[in-house]
Formats: structure tokens, sequence, C-alpha cells
């Protein structure tokens, strides 16, 4: 299942796209299975706080790390897909910027990281168009067509 603020209907066109594609991509990437293994892994029994305590300062350190991974590999697969459809880096900066810049956060990396990595994506993605040679590097980044 796939949730969105009904206000997302509210942006442009390749900002409500880029949102979307996103959130499949969080999807698509398997993150939420992966994020359940790594509170698994910490609390393999019951949730206790006998059980919990001792682990919390590594299982929040290791799903800190895991949710920024996790965010901006969701928002490579997005812009990959959105970009096939003619919208460009300009678009995602337009929607990460929609709420000015925002610093790190225990769940997303900040404003600034974010559009650094969609800059060199984009980049990587111009450079693959130019020179094909070299786009099956890129394969990896952009969405794979699984024919949904």
């Amino acid at each position: 299942a796939l949730a969105v603020s009904t206000a997302a209907g509210e942006l442009p066109e390749g900002e409500r796209l880029l949102l979307l594609a996103h959130e499949l991509g969080h999807l698509q990437l398997a993150h939420w299975p992966a994020l359940a293994e790594l509170y698994r892994r910490h609390i393999p029994g019951e949730v206790r706080p006998e059980t919990t305590d001792p682990v919390a300062g590594a299982l929040g350190a290791q799903a800190h790390l895991l949710s920024h991974r996790h965010e901006f590999e969701a928002d490579a697969w997005g812009y990959a897909l959105v970009r096939r459809l003619g919208f460009g880096v300009d678009t995602a900066i337009g929607l990460l910027m929609r709420h000015g810049a925002q610093h790190d956060a225990a769940t997303h990396p900040g404003t600034r990281r974010r559009i650094a990595q969609l800059r060199v994506l984009e980049s990587q993605l111009a450079h693959a168009t130019l020179h094909p040679e070299g786009s099956a590097a890129l394969a990896a980044a952009e969405p794979a067509d699984t024919g949904r």
C-alpha cells in the first residue's frame, strides 16, 4: 500500500509524479522488509524494556544509517523514472525545497545532501546518454521495467 497526503494533488505534475515515484521506489526496493529485518536482528523476541534497552543505541544508529540510505535510493529510483517522462533535476529541487532546506533528521538526510546526490545522478545519466557505452554501469540506478 502507498499512502500519500491529499496535498500531493496540489503539486505541479512533475513534483507529484516524483513524490509518487519516490514512494514506489521504497516498495520496489523492499525497504520496509530490510528495516524490519534490522529490528529482528537486534530484538529477536518479545519487545520489552529488558530486551530493547541494551540494544537501543546500536539499533538506533544502524536504523538511522539504513533510513538515510533508503531515502537516497528511493530518490535515485524515483528520479530516474520521472526523468524518462521529461522532468529534470529542477523538478526534483522544487519538490525537495518546497518546505525549505531541511537538516539531517533521524529518518531523512538533509535537503542539500539529497539535492547533491540528484545532481550527481543527473550528470551520470546525461553522460550515459551522450556516451551509451558507459550506460551499463548506471542500469542499477534506474528503475527496472517490472512489467507491472
